[in-house]
């Protein structure tokens, strides 16, 4: 298993706080090999799984690199890895080859550019190692009018890596992410939850364009230390999409996979991947096509969890008939719950855990935004697009199935989607490996003439995306959805105060005996 200390006596922040934390060494009485901790999680592993085997520690980037490179189905590529820590390094490049991935070059901790993007993100009043991502939508309403602060904070190497100056920096010392001496550049850090100005956007247009420049240098260091032309990505820094375009487009590489989930979450590939190469399985021979790896529910037993509630709902005739009752919701503005097969691994929802809605009125994502998921106004949606009609729609002739990459809009047609600097971040929906939900966007297409839908997480903003039915009917509840697909299963009547069934959705979400984990 993937192993991120994340407290180590060396001021490693905690990601709940963005503080130091301390913790044993690998080893010692609390890490790795000891008594403590590792020795209770391996117990805990084999209660849990009720197995008794051997349990190996992959180390936190080598798990990263793993789970992009074995996973892309190329024999040899170049392999980047950019988080804000692992044990030691936060940057790594590499080479894969075969079954292998030879670290070339590393950066380590304090320097880092997942913990540079997490101290602006400090300043700014929002969450560290949780709120990037809207950091990265808050710049595009902003101009880098202070690139010349950020660079100071994180100037380049002679080797194509980076420094962190500490003068700008206070989270190895316990205070706060940012030094005194960033206040007085930039002005008093926002407070959480206060308005936000111009200020805050050109802070954040700032931070992202030096982030983008440095991992452009990175990925042209990898390029020149392995000679591929090809390039593998991951860490947490990786789900920073607007990034992941400039990269596709100006690295020189001429082919580009950021694993889709590059956060922590994928780590769990990684060092499965690694684990069965040890055992002497060969790596997988083709792309990950899906991230749909999560459980799933049967329509069966769907009805099992709406047979005690007193919500309205019905099985139509067929899947065409479902179909187009959708399609009439969205054509009337409704917003509708989409859970339908195995759920996502990682951020992204891709048509197993979605809400969907007409991306032609831009009315829409302010309603969404504001009444439905109760977060931030310059908050973008994402637009699920048919695989068939993309290059039509968007500045891209290549598939994008994982939202990872942010491509230019060529139509006004869907200004839902689309993001105040004319971009978007799509999912191109195959019908060969989302067949459900290519279905719904070619018969949404017939009705609307656009084969696009936003397509946005199932989840309230201070929540996880929904996982089982009863997750999927209380979300749907509090954000007072129209209606909610539940495999074939047509849930209407949701306004209104329903907290006397809550309690039995919660008993009956899973079956007895259920598989949650189909092969």
């Amino acid at each position: 298993m993937a192993r991120d200390e994340r407290r180590r006596r060396s001021g490693q922040v905690d990601p709940r706080t963005g503080m130091p934390a301390v913790a044993a060494e690998p080893g010692g009485p609390g890490g790795p090999g000891g008594p403590g901790q590792a020795g209770q999680t391996e117990a805990s592993l084999r209660r849990a799984l009720g197995v008794d085997c051997p349990v190996r520690f992959v180390p936190h980037h080598d798990a990263h690199a793993a789970s992009a490179f074995h996973l892309s189905g190329m024999e040899e590529a170049a392999v980047l890895v950019v988080d804000g820590v692992g044990e030691v390094p936060t940057t790594t490049i590499g080479l894969g080859r075969g079954t292998t991935v030879s670290v070339l070059q590393q950066v380590d901790f304090p320097h880092s550019l997942g913990l540079l993007y997490a101290t602006v993100t400090a300043w700014l009043g929002m969450r560290v190692n949780h709120d990037e991502y809207k950091v990265m939508g808050l710049a595009a309403y902003g101009r880098p009018t202070v690139t010349d602060v950020v660079e100071a904070m994180c100037p380049p190497a002679p080797d194509g890596g980076f420094v962190l100056d500490p003068r700008w920096f206070a989270f190895t010392e316990g205070r706060r992410m940012f030094s005194d001496a960033l206040v007085e550049a930039l002005g008093p850090p926002r407070r959480p939850g206060a308005p936000l100005d111009d200020r805050h956007a050109d802070v954040a247009a700032s931070v992202q364009a030096v982030l983008e420049d440095r991992l452009l240098a990175l990925a042209r260091r990898a390029r020149e230390l392995t000679g591929a032309d090809r390039l593998c990505a991951a860490g947490g820094v990786m789900l920073n999409a607007v990034a992941n375009g400039r990269l596709v487009a100006e690295s020189g590489f001429g082919e580009v996979f950021v694993q889709p989930v590059s956060g922590d979450a994928g780590t769990a590939l990684g060092a499965a991947t690694i684990a069965s190469s040890s055992l002497g399985a060969p790596p997988p021979v083709r792309r990950m096509p899906t991230v749909r790896l999560g459980p799933s529910w049967t329509s069966a037993e769907v009805e099992a969890v709406l047979s005690d509630t007193v919500l309205e709902w019905h099985r139509p005739a067929d899947e065409q008939a479902l179909l187009d009752e959708v399609c009439d919701l969205l054509a009337a503005g409704r917003v509708v719950g989409w859970f339908k097969g195995r759920m996502e691994l990682g951020p992204r929802a891709l048509g197993g855990r979605s809400i969907l809605a007409d991306p032609r009125d831009d009315e829409a994502r302010r309603w969404i935004n504001a009444a439905v998921k109760e977060r931030e106004g310059f908050r973008p949606l994402a637009p699920a697009v048919h695989a068939d009609a993309a290059a039509a729609l968007l500045a891209t002739d290549r598939p994008l199935p994982f939202m990872n990459e942010v491509v230019g809009v060529r139509v006004e047609e869907i200004p839902a989607v689309t993001h105040v600097d004319g971009s978007a971040r799509p999912q191109t929906v195959d019908p060969a490996t989302e067949p459900r939900l290519a279905a719904l966007l070619g018969a949404w297409g017939a009705r609307s003439g656009v084969p696009v839908l936003i397509n946005t997480s199932f989840n309230h903003a201070s929540e996880p995306i929904v996982c089982s039915p009863g997750d999927a009917l209380r979300a749907a509840v509090a954000m007072r959805l129209d209606a909610v697909v539940l495999e074939d299963v047509l849930v209407t009547g949701l306004a209104g105060d329903l907290a006397e069934v809550a309690q039995a959705w919660g008993q009956v979400d899973v079956p007895v005996g259920a598989n949650l984990y189909p092969l």
